[in-house]
């Protein structure tokens, strides 16, 4: 089944609803959020949708729970942004400012691993792969199952790739990848990278 968008970190949807938009349009769209009250927001959003799947998970290596810190309701009285600081990396958000530490929780949490989520959601293509997993995006692409699915293009938060605030040899070692898979990458804005496949070019 083709897909026009597979979001994963859609947090409320608010940041990326005119893409989304856009994206219903031309096919089936799933949206990935693992933070309780953000889901239930996202949910409230698109509801109703016929063409939007959306996931109460976390899109990890592996397959059942993992530990997810996820904020609280309470995180943005600390950053404008703190309720986007969910990560699988238990200090991310408090590496970002000290007085998260209260603002967070830290959760055993259902997941699934690209495989699994491709397969049970029964996707056969992709036109947009969009991931913001605070920190987690050099490691979890390299997962993806590029054997049977080649998006067309791939948006990636690239600037937590190798710690927070840090880029080094996991961000090299994905760029490396794509290369070899037939993706050229550019500089989309100050937190993401983007991957067009080659046979998407033009």
């Amino acid at each position: 089944m083709h897909y026009s968008l597979v979001l994963i970190g859609a947090h409320d949807g608010s940041k990326t609803e005119g893409l989304v938009r856009r994206s219903i349009g031309h096919g089936k769209v799933l949206l990935v959020e693992p933070v309780p009250f953000l889901f239930a927001r996202l949910r409230s959003r698109y509801d109703g949708q016929a063409n939007v799947i959306l996931r109460n998970i976390v899109v990890s290596r592996k397959d059942g729970e993992v530990d997810f810190t996820a904020p609280k309701e309470t995180a943005n009285t600390v950053l404008g942004f703190g309720d986007q600081l969910g990560s699988m990396i238990a200090d991310h958000a408090v590496n970002h400012d000290a007085g998260m530490l209260a603002h967070v929780e830290t959760v055993r949490w259902r997941s699934e691993s690209f495989e699994t989520l491709i397969g049970s959601a029964a996707i056969s293509s992709i036109d947009i792969l969009f991931t913001d997993t605070e920190g987690m995006d050099a490691e979890l692409l390299p997962t993806f199952p590029f054997a049977k699915i080649r998006p067309r293009q791939i948006i990636f938060e690239f600037k937590h790739a190798d710690g927070t605030h840090r880029i080094g040899r996991k961000l090299a070692a994905l760029l490396v990848l794509l290369d070899g898979l037939g993706y050229a990458v550019r500089v989309l804005d100050v937190e993401n990278l983007i991957a067009t496949h080659e046979s998407a070019a033009g």
